[in-house]
Parts: structure tokens; sequence; C-alpha cells
């Protein structure tokens, strides 16, 4: 990781999210993509979401990827993408009060 990254939970989450995102050895572009996610103020700043690493370590670079996608996205397209995720939680909420 070239770039120097801060995370914004505790001093104890901040050092294990940043053991993570070391281990995950992630391209620019997928440290990118995470950083955008907590803001556009914050990513310019090089904050980064330490819950968000951490609980996703299993598949940060996945994630990340994700990210990716969904930031090349029109607003129309992300509006329509969480409409069709809130429906799915919908179902599956449901499902497991029936």
């Amino acid at each position: 990781m070239t770039t120097e990254i801060k995370f914004n939970g505790t001093p104890k989450q901040a050092k294990w999210a940043a053991s993570i995102l070391d281990a995950a050895n992630l391209s620019e572009e997928q440290v990118d993509n995470l950083l955008w996610w907590a803001g556009l103020t914050m990513c310019g700043q090089h904050i980064m979401d330490a819950e968000l690493v951490i609980d996703n370590r299993h598949n940060l670079a996945w994630f990340a990827d994700a990210m990716g996608v969904i930031r090349k996205m029109t607003p129309d397209q992300r509006r329509q993408l969480a409409a069709e995720a809130a429906a799915e939680m919908a179902a599956v909420a449901r499902s497991h009060l029936q």
C-alpha cells in the first residue's frame, strides 16, 4: 500500500484494519474504491472506514472491485440497484418471520 491510509475507528480497530488492508495486497484502484465509500471529504483525506475493512476482511478484494463497479454506475443505475437490494432484503426478512 503506497498511500498512507488513516482509519475512522477506535485505535484497536484502526490497527486491525491496517493489518487486514496490508495483508490483502489490494491494487491502488481497489484501495481508491474503498476510500471512495467513506465519502468525498474523507476520501480526499485518505480516511477509510475501519469497520468496512474489518467486516469484509474475508472478501476485501471482491468488495473493493464491487465498489468500483457501483462507482461507475449512473445515479439512476445506483437507485435501481438499491431498490432491487432492498426488495431482496425485504423478501429474506419476510421469510424469516414466517
